[in-house]
């Protein structure tokens, strides 16, 4: 039975004028809802079954958004609760606000609509823009809800000085912005490159936690985490290119959102690949693990769907002794955007930087074709693989 025909009344809403949004994009969603039945029916019911009192919706309905409003100028905050306890963390605060909505059937049906997911996008791109300006800069201080107090940096802000680039007697550590602060680069010599002259040796790309090797991946196959399915087709969006990969092996990592965030050649060679594909802000299917852990069966499914169906960046760099090799880079959440540093033509050494992701938590996988024979390095379980270093050696 259709979940909107099984309720038994929804409420009249008519949304309030939201004239003290600055944001156009969030003025030009509320008359969107208000004016398709169908978006205003499943938005109705969607806060009906994540609890609101019926005769509430209405305004729950605007307050909603009027605080995706606030978020378009909103840098987020340290916040040891959320980075406990919510699936978005500290850094997921547009996450945060959309999960009790997601994890609804009404919600999932909203959400999925492709008028409401270019709302989502614009909106990231506005978000994008205060992310990146003098503003953004005012959660990156020692006080509470800062990134440098000790809450934020239980290792020490000294150890943080240590490894990364900043400037501890400037203002906001010498940070720009936001993003400035999100994208910092290590100092000089603190992720070495291991065996830099070794091409038996292919390095980490990424600063992330494993999640899987598959010794074995499919040209086209039906995404399913649980059965380590990918989908080289899907991923690639290029049948041609997908084509050189099939049947090979795959490693995938997973970042948090406080990780490093460049990514890193893991081989040496030509670029032969460098495009992003455009995905969508919600994935296509319900999750089934919105209720799970947050860092548990939710992550693992959201980091296997983000390659097949997020926006993401691919970057073939072709080896001498490897032939293509190719690094997929996905968004998660809030969809951080990717940003390769590279183009087609340009020849890259191992460890040499060739993008980043911005503003969102992120996934990355590593495909070799299946002429390579490789020996994987003993690995720390549900710790970060530290980029740069050694990933595994030709067999």
């Amino acid at each position: 039975m259709d979940f909107l025909k099984s309720q038994v009344t929804l409420p009249k809403v008519t949304l309030p004028d939201l004239g003290q949004a600055t944001s156009g994009t969030v003025k030009d969603f509320r008359a969107l809802i208000q004016n398709d039945p169908t978006l205003l029916k499943n938005a109705t019911a969607m806060f009906i079954q994540a609890g609101s009192d019926p005769l509430n919706v209405t305004q729950n309905l605007a307050n909603f958004l009027v605080n995706l409003d606030k978020i378009t100028r909103t840098a987020p905050a340290y916040d040891a609760s959320a980075a406990k306890n919510s699936l978005g963390g500290s850094m997921g605060i547009l996450t945060n606000l959309l999960e009790p909505y997601l994890k609804t059937q009404a919600g999932q049906e909203f959400f999925k609509d492709a008028r409401v997911d270019k709302v989502l996008q614009s909106l990231l791109k506005e978000w994008t823009v205060y992310l990146k300006s003098p503003e953004s800069a005012s959660v990156l201080t020692d006080e509470d809800g800062g990134w440098f107090s000790d809450a934020a940096l239980p290792e020490g802000r000294d150890t943080f000085f240590r490894e990364y680039r900043c400037d501890p007697d400037e203002i906001h550590y010498g940070y720009q912005s936001w993003d400035q602060f999100f994208t910092r680069e290590f100092r000089e010599g603190v992720r070495p490159v291991a065996g830099p002259d070794d091409g038996n040796v292919i390095t980490a790309a990424c600063e992330s936690i494993k999640v899987v090797f598959e010794p074995d991946v499919q040209l086209s196959d039906t995404f399913d985490i649980k059965g380590r399915k990918y989908s080289l087709s899907t991923m690639f969006d290029d049948e041609n290119l997908a084509g050189k990969f099939g049947g090979g092996r795959l490693y995938q990592g997973y970042l948090r959102g406080t990780n490093y965030h460049r990514w890193h050649a893991p081989v040496s060679g030509t670029v032969i690949s460098s495009h992003v594909i455009a995905g969508a802000y919600l994935l296509s299917r319900p999750n089934p693990a919105f209720n799970a852990s947050p860092f548990t069966d939710a992550i693992e499914y959201e980091v296997g769907a983000a390659l097949h169906e997020a926006t993401r960046c691919v970057i073939v760099i072709d080896n001498d002794k490897l032939g293509p090799v190719a690094c997929v880079f996905a968004g998660m959440r809030e969809r951080g955007s990717c940003d390769p540093t590279v183009q087609v033509g340009d020849a890259v050494s191992k460890g040499d930087q060739i993008g980043m992701f911005h503003f969102g938590g992120s996934t990355h996988c590593l495909i070799f074709g299946p002429q390579v024979r490789l020996s994987m390095a003993d690995l720390p379980a549900d710790q970060n693989v530290p980029v740069n270093s050694q990933l595994f050696t030709v067999a």
